[in-house]
């Protein structure tokens, strides 16, 4: 199979480098987001595939067998950019990083059809399709995934005759106990299995009810073999009276598994493909190949659109540096305590961060952070600050109580690590006011969107080792963190108000 001839080849020279070069600028201008997709590809194995997304793209458009149409600018289809940049703007007020990525991804899509064109757009649909997997998604389908996979999983040992009991997301058996953790739920299996899917159809399928059946098959094997992975891992552990390593190596076991699937699966979907010899070359004339004027004037007006988020935020984040200079400092003491505490350190723009501590009458000290955004920025600070670093490791700290005080309501949670047991006290702030969790800090802001558009915000920690014999099923054993953090939100919250 051939894409182009020469001269087809040739006629997309310009029109290709002009959108490498509009591509690049747009992710270099939204590289917060960027980089952070690169670093959960990296880090998870759920996305580790996206770093094929790009090669396989390219490589679809290099083997479609059909002539690529000629590429026809749209310099006004660069209008689609403000709606995105709309959405850009309320995912960064709302600090929802996924949204940031998924409007990075619009401006791409616009981007590829301002300058190549509809019709070649829709000629490598499937190619740019594949570029919506770039973007670490999906996790709302990882509670469904766990109890599909966790319930199959227990049927299938029940059949086998292994003695289980379930309780929600934990298949115990006599001599052990297994959790369906988020990790193991097959997201990752079935979004490879959605782009293997495409890929299949594309390569070896003319008719669209093949390829949409291939996805359908291939992602309905993922969710059977899943479970049938959970249950083989529990079963050969439970024969082997626990001698093997396959538990704690099941990620390794796993995608062996799915691998050795899709071994079987698609030789049986390649016997149903379509014979695509002989699709030769469009014997209609050579195009004429667009004006490099005009794709230069669509690519710069993609870009400069583009970049109006980014340096609106630059503008806005200098003004609040100045600002974050004129904070007051965290409380000298609590609870009549004298403490140490710390200037404020610029962290990034117009994001600072201080840091307090406290001793405490029963010996350790209290500890009390806090991080405030005083102007926009598209990098994650708030809701990245809980949990932090001393407990991330650890499953999400339980929540214990939500605790009213006159300034708003403080979350308060209670955590065990190595033998470290910790009384925990959480607040967002927006505008002065304390708020209990990330779902309200968003509420908040979504609400003064119209009149104060992506105004001032924060997050405030408190921390102290667990008294000796305290409840932390009793709100009063967290009053001296309540108190804390009411009495740093109602010094901080003038500074957070002010306009």
């Amino acid at each position: 199979m051939t894409v182009l001839g020469t001269a087809s080849a040739r006629r997309f020279v310009a029109p290709l480098a002009c959108l490498a070069l509009a591509l690049a600028a747009i992710v270099v201008l939204h590289y917060d987001a960027a980089a952070r997709a690169v670093v959960l590809w990296w880090d998870s194995p759920t996305y580790s595939f996206a770093f094929l997304i790009a090669p396989l793209s390219i490589y679809l458009v290099a083997m479609k067998a059909q002539p690529t149409p000629p590429a026809r600018p749209l310099p006004a289809l660069t209008v689609l950019h403000l709606p995105i940049l709309a959405v850009w703007f309320l995912a960064v007020a709302l600090e929802v990083i996924e949204f940031q990525q998924f409007a990075l991804l619009g401006a791409i899509y616009v981007t590829i059809v301002s300058i190549l064109g509809f019709r070649v757009a829709l000629h490598h649909a499937v190619a740019v399709l594949l570029l919506v997997f770039l973007v670490p998604s999906g996790q709302f389908l990882v509670p469904v995934l766990q109890h599909l996979s966790a319930d199959l999983s227990v049927a299938m040992l029940r059949i086998w005759g292994v003695p289980v009991f379930q309780d929600d997301l934990v298949i115990q058996l006599p001599e052990s106990s297994y959790f369906v953790a988020p990790g193991c739920a097959g997201l990752n299996f079935v979004l490879v299995s959605i782009v293997l899917g495409l890929v299949v159809g594309e390569l070896f399928y003319k008719s669209v009810g093949k390829r949409v059946a291939v996805v359908i098959g291939l992602v309905g094997v993922a969710l059977i073999a899943n479970p049938i992975r959970i249950f083989a891992i529990i079963a050969i552990d439970h024969a082997t009276n626990r001698t093997t390593d396959i538990v704690s190596d099941h990620l390794t076991y796993g995608w062996a598994f799915f691998a050795a699937v899709l071994a079987v699966c698609l030789p049986v979907a390649l016997q149903f493909r379509d014979d695509l010899a002989g699709v030769g070359p469009s014997s209609a004339p050579e195009a004429v190949a667009p004006a490099p004027r005009l794709l230069a004037l669509t690519a710069a007006l993609g870009v400069a659109l583009t970049a109006l988020g980014p340096l609106g935020l630059m503008l806005a984040g200098g003004q609040g540096a100045d600002r974050l200079a004129r904070l007051p400092a965290l409380p000298a003491s609590l609870a009549g305590a004298q403490g140490q505490v710390e200037p404020w350190r610029r962290l990034s723009g117009p994001v600072a961060e201080s840091q307090a501590s406290y001793p405490l009458a029963a010996g350790g000290s209290m500890r009390l952070q806090a991080t405030l955004r005083l102007a926009p920025t598209p990098e994650r600070r708030m809701l990245d600050a809980w949990p932090p670093p001393s407990v991330v490791e650890e499953s999400q700290p339980e929540r214990r109580h939500v605790v009213a005080v006159a300034g708003g309501s403080i979350a308060t949670y209670a955590t065990a690590k190595d033998g470290d047991r910790r009384f925990w006290a959480v607040c967002f702030l927006v505008d002065g006011q304390c708020l209990a969790d990330g779902g309200a800090y968003r509420r908040a802001i979504l609400k003064a969107l119209p009149g104060a558009p992506l105004g001032a915000a924060g997050v405030l920690i408190a921390s102290m080792p667990q008294p000796y014999m305290a409840n932390p099923r009793s709100e009063a054993a967290f009053r001296p963190l309540v108190e804390a953090l009411d009495q740093a939100s109602r010094s901080l919250g003038p500074a957070l108000r002010a306009r």
